[in-house]
């Protein structure tokens, strides 16, 4: 059994969807956008049964990273320009109050 493209998969104990964006039965790799559709849920539990709505197909995940696959999904270029205009490692940058 297989994910399909583009169909919602399910984690069984989080209750956290996505949207399947791609699958590689051999390398067992899943990557997923739109991670929490309907939860407050914001990613997979290790060792959880992630289940396909669609497809039924059932693997359990080992290790969920949140790098998104998103291709319209900027964030990350827009943290990495903001850290070089304002310094973090102070506690409040903004002043004190």
């Amino acid at each position: 059994t297989t994910y399909f493209f583009n169909e919602v998969v399910q984690g069984m104990r989080s209750g956290t969807q996505a949207r399947v964006k791609n699958w590689d039965r051999d390398t067992g790799i899943l990557k997923v956008s739109n991670v929490g559709i309907g939860t407050t849920t914001t990613g997979f539990f290790p060792g959880e049964i992630v289940k396909g709505l669609e497809s039924q197909a059932t693997y359990s995940v080992s290790v969920f990273d949140d790098d998104t696959t998103d291709k319209y999904n900027e964030g990350d270029i827009f943290e990495s320009e903001a850290d070089l205009l304002i310094d973090f490692s102070e506690s409040n940058p903004f002043g004190t109050f």
